[in-house]
């Protein structure tokens, strides 16, 4: 033992003999105090320097993973379009006007809006700008009390006539709408070819029946499909369906049954894959040979049962037989429902056709459309609304930033960079992956980034920098109000924990939420599209507010959408919002001509909003599409099944107990339905051997 440490104390000072390393050099002859404080600044250097390699490594790692992710998405894309195109039956000539597999990877910035229907041309048509003529509405002599001009006579809407324009008619002469808004008859359809149209749709699809023995309407829901929760939506539909049907048209509920195929939800839950992107890769029908191709895959609508869906539908009329019906909500179906039952506008109506009229901006104050109104307006594109997806089943790739993948690799707190601007950096990075309304977040951060960095450079000291803050206002204040919790719930994000990182970081995607009253005030608006690429409710009352819309053109679109036409009622944006600032800054140069079409789409709106233009539209938007619809139907007793009863019908072409009923309804007031299943749907087994066991002999099939 002695021995050991001898040898110890001796190596101790063959050690002290030698020339100190480097590392020993900097702490030989200093202070205790000093060499620890030597040590904690070099601890920190390490650690700063195993986090920098460590981000780094974590940035590359997550691009060469999205790279290969990437590669690996696109392959499958190539290796489903060529199976698509493997299963036609056709000639090789028609596979050539297909788009190729090289087509489509050379465009894949525009790919799922090419599958919905809108090529390149009528982006380019969107995105557009109009003729510049404010100078000559200037030369012309407008006066400042928004006097009338030469322009305003040439406009194709004369806003001053109290009637509404005649709705925009598809390129395809053969689709049901054309046909209807043009005094056709639709094609006859019996209740095989209504049960055929099952097989279009994943979920939120009814089979609507009148039964004369029970004088009651039964909702058929098929166990092929998924129970969604977009199913309530239907449910109210059929509500107010079967109310309308007994009230409009209470002569045609006689001994003989009718059927109607009623869809409804954000957008039509058609299975996408197969009709709609072969659809949208062919010429219209009207070419014979690729009606052959379109019909060879099983998706030639030509002469099929109509289908009422209530909700958004395709800007395209991809399915020819599928009509637009006013979606299930207050200030559509609802105001319907109660135009037909007291003549009188519904409520929401009447608070829109009342924006900008005395109380609105304050007592005794009015917004009367002179020059100076309109230059009162605060000069900021202005949106509030919920964090939501966005057509999800079309767009899957799309999705919602977050701050542990997006944000977090990407932030250097050391940096000299603020927060707010790495933050932005790194989401765009990602940008293309966003969803619109968060594409629209983004503008409003390098908005608000753009003017700090000026009021910094113009700014003398530090009063003057907050009096040219309170002057100098970011373009875009687009912001989320709520968001929809993890229980489905919808609730504010100011002060929410899910938003409280953002809010540190002093990201615009946190904002207080907005009364009319409050939007009444700004210069612009846009109605971003959400889950069904639409806005149900705020396209409508934006277009009523003093301020210009710029409206988010999509593949989708509502009834309402129909009498509003680009450049007269709003300023057309592109669907990825490409162009939302260039049509800002020309609004912002054009005054005169963003004051005059603000001021169309009020006029418009209030119309809409009168007792005239809701006895227009009520009947335009659905006693002639239901009258059109009535009138098509073949009942089971004249066709090949005549001697059969239509339960009879359905179970032998869909099986017994596949048809199960949702809604039982008499249609003798508005709350006159039974359901028959719960919000949970198909999912109780007790109750689905219930409803099969009612079978042909009570109310199910």
């Amino acid at each position: 033992m002695r021995a050991s440490c001898d040898a110890s104390d001796s190596s101790r000072n063959d050690f002290r003999a030698q020339k100190p390393g480097p590392i020993m050099a900097l702490f030989e002859g200093r202070s205790w105090v000093t060499t620890a404080c030597l040590i904690v600044a070099l601890a920190f250097t390490i650690s700063s320097s195993l986090h920098s390699l460590s981000s780094y490594s974590t940035f590359y790692g997550n691009r060469r993973r999205l790279v290969r992710t990437a590669a690996v998405e696109q392959h499958h894309e190539l290796n489903e379009y060529e199976g698509e195109l493997a299963s036609l039956e056709t000639d090789s000539a028609t596979l050539v006007d297909l788009m190729t597999p090289q087509e489509i990877e050379q465009n894949l910035e525009l790919n799922r809006v090419l599958i919905e229907g809108m090529d390149d041309t009528e982006i380019e048509g969107v995105t557009a700008l109009p003729p510049t003529i404010d100078q000559g509405l200037e030369e012309r002599g407008e006066d400042a009390q928004g006097g009338t001009s030469s322009f305003v006579a040439q406009q194709t809407l004369n806003t001053s006539q109290e009637s509404i324009p005649t709705k925009t008619a598809n390129n395809i002469q053969t689709d049901y709408e054309s046909l209807i808004s043009n005094s056709n008859s639709l094609p006859t359809y019996d209740l095989p070819a209504l049960l055929s149209q099952i097989n279009l749709f994943t979920n939120t699809f009814a089979i609507l029946i009148y039964d004369p023995p029970t004088d009651a309407f039964y909702a058929l829901y098929s166990k092929k499909h998924y129970w969604a929760s977009s199913v309530e939506k239907l449910i109210r539909s059929l509500y107010s369906v079967t109310y309308l049907i007994r009230n409009i048209f209470g002569d045609r509920l006689n001994n003989q049954e009718l059927a109607i195929a009623i869809s409804a939800g954000d957008y039509p839950a058609v299975k996408i894959t197969d009709c709609v992107r072969l659809r949208s890769r062919t010429a219209p029908p009207t070419e014979t040979r690729r009606i052959k191709t379109f019909a060879s895959n099983g998706c030639s609508l030509q002469n099929a049962a109509p289908i009422l869906h209530f909700g958004s539908t395709f800007r395209h009329q991809v399915f020819q037989n599928m009509i637009s019906m006013p979606m299930p909500e207050p200030h559509h179906l609802k105001c319907f429902e109660e135009w037909a039952s007291h003549r009188q506008v519904c409520a929401q109506r009447k608070r829109i056709a009342r924006i900008g009229e005395n109380g609105l901006f304050g007592e005794g104050v009015k917004f009367d459309w002179t020059a100076a109104d309109w230059d009162g307006l605060i000069p900021q594109v202005v949106w509030r609304g919920t964090d939501f997806v966005y057509l999800q089943t079309l767009y899957p790739e799309l999705g919602r930033p977050s701050l542990d993948s997006h944000i977090a690799p990407h932030l250097d707190r050391l940096s000299t960079i603020n927060l707010k601007q790495q933050a932005l950096e790194a989401l765009k990075k990602s940008k293309a992956g966003l969803v619109p309304r968060w594409k629209a977040v983004l503008h409003t951060a390098q908005a608000e980034l753009d003017v700090q960095q000026n009021i910094e450079k113009m700014g003398r000291n530090e009063h003057e920098k907050r009096r040219m803050k309170e002057k100098i206002l970011p373009w875009a204040n687009i912001k989320f109000s709520h968001y929809v919790s993890e229980k489905g719930i919808k609730a504010p994000t100011k002060g929410s924990k899910e938003y409280k990182m953002w809010e540190r970081m002093d990201f615009p995607a946190v904002g207080e939420s907005l009364s009319m009253e409050d939007l009444a005030k700004y210069r612009y608006h846009i109605d971003l599209g959400g889950g069904g690429g639409t806005t149900w409710s705020g396209t409508i009352q934006k277009l009523a507010l003093p301020g210009v819309l710029f409206h988010h053109v999509t593949p989708t679109k509502d009834y309402i959408h129909d009498y509003m036409k680009p450049w007269k009622h709003y300023i057309p944006v592109a669907p990825d919002l490409r162009d939302l600032k260039e049509k800002f800054d020309w609004a912002e140069s054009h005054p005169n001509q963003a004051r005059k079409i603000a001021r169309q789409a009020t006029k418009l709106v209030r119309y809409l909003s009168s007792s005239k233009g809701m006895e227009e539209t009520f009947h335009k938007d659905f006693v002639e599409p239901m009258r059109a619809v009535l009138d098509a139907y073949v009942p089971v007793s004249k066709t090949e099944y005549r001697g059969n009863t239509w339960r009879k019908v359905i179970m032998e072409i869909q099986g017994q107990g596949n048809m199960l009923p949702i809604l039982k309804c008499t249609g003798k007031s508005v709350n006159s339905c039974e359901r028959m299943v719960g919000k949970g749907g198909f999912y109780d087994p007790a109750q689905i051997r219930r409803l099969e066991n009612d079978g042909a002999g009570g109310s199910g099939v």
